[in-house]
């Protein structure tokens, strides 16, 4: 089944984290639990499929403690196998010092440095991991940057799932 048709009956299917309504990464919490105890909900690669990737492990990062929930419950819903949490951009540096990551998905409105500052100052160090930044309201100029860097997209939210595995695929076979 189709990763969407598997959501048709979770109206509204879009996920947004806006920083005002941790509602919304709640209610999508809640459904998530309930397609992954149903088996509705598809994993984000499949072995007999050559159209998904594997993702051993995924780095999330957000400072709105709901929307970090959310994005990691979603990425461990979707078949990551681990997935670690920062808070921060300055966290997920040393994070990513210590611990090689295959994919890192980070809000792009942080506290601090933000997503893009977050993903020049990894390239700097010569760290290729691929990164998706996600926003509600991205600013043209970050949205260049952010592009201009090898294995690295913007992501825009709301987003529909079935969407963002799209672009998470596209981006771990760039």
């Amino acid at each position: 089944m189709p990763l969407d048709g598997a959501l048709s009956s979770a109206r509204p299917t879009l996920v947004s984290y806006q920083r005002r309504n941790n509602s919304v990464a709640l209610a999508l919490l809640c459904k998530l639990r309930s397609l992954k105890q149903r088996g509705s909900l598809p994993t984000l690669y499949s072995n007999e499929s050559n159209h998904m990737r594997p993702i051993p492990s995924v780095l999330v990062i957000d400072d709105n403690y709901s929307a970090l929930k959310a994005l990691a419950s979603l990425m461990t819903a979707l078949g990551a196998e681990t997935v670690c949490e920062a808070e921060s951009a300055e966290q997920a540096l040393e994070m990513v010092e210590q611990q090689q990551f295959d994919l890192i998905v980070s809000d792009y409105r942080l506290e601090g440095m933000n997503g893009v500052e977050f993903l020049e100052q990894v390239r700097a160090k010569g760290n290729q991991t691929p990164i998706l930044l996600l926003s509600g309201a991205p600013d043209k100029a970050g949205v260049i940057r952010a592009t201009q860097q090898p294995k690295a997209d913007f992501f825009t939210k709301p987003f529909r799932i079935g969407e963002l595995t799209d672009a998470v695929d596209k981006l771990m076979a760039a």
